[in-house]
């Protein structure tokens, strides 16, 4: 809003950003069912890093089959709370322009961006979507960003 006229100058893009972070959470809840089920979501990255194929992991049967199943499966559950969390940040603080979000909305990028990376150099298959949801998370994040950056300005010039 204008200090003078009480009008605000809010562009589309930075309304409606929020959106775009909503449904990169959204689709990263949707991307945690293979990791409830315990299977590994990129078996070419499992073998790239194991020398062996995901299915011929789980028929040897080793005991580490249960413990890799397993830590898949938290991680699916840490991965959809922080799913949840991102969606409801995005869907409430972070559309009223609350600065604080935005700074803890900045994980989710980093976080994914590192995903991609490591996906990427060890042969993963599925680095470009993770590559895309990195991306739209980037924007969702820079394209209000003067709504944020420059809140307490704006706070001050009103007074």
């Amino acid at each position: 809003m204008t200090a003078q006229t009480g009008i605000s100058t809010e562009k589309v893009y930075e309304k409606y950003a929020w959106i775009l972070l909503f449904v990169v959470g959204f689709l990263g809840i949707i991307g945690s069912y293979e990791f409830f089920m315990g299977t590994e979501p990129d078996p070419q990255y499992f073998s790239s890093i194991t020398g062996t194929t995901w299915d011929n992991f789980i028929i040897s049967k080793q005991g580490i089959v249960l413990y890799v199943e397993d830590a898949l499966r938290v991680t699916g559950v840490l991965f959809l709370g922080l799913c949840i969390i991102i969606m409801a940040i995005s869907a409430t603080a972070f559309r009223k322009g609350e600065s604080w979000a935005w700074y803890v909305l900045w994980y989710f990028p980093i976080s994914l961006g590192w995903m991609t990376w490591l996906l990427y150099s060890h042969g993963g298959s599925s680095w470009p979507l993770h590559m895309v949801l990195s991306i739209m998370a980037l924007l969702g994040l820079l394209l209000p960003s003067r709504k944020f950056l420059f809140a307490d300005h704006k706070r001050d010039s009103a007074l």
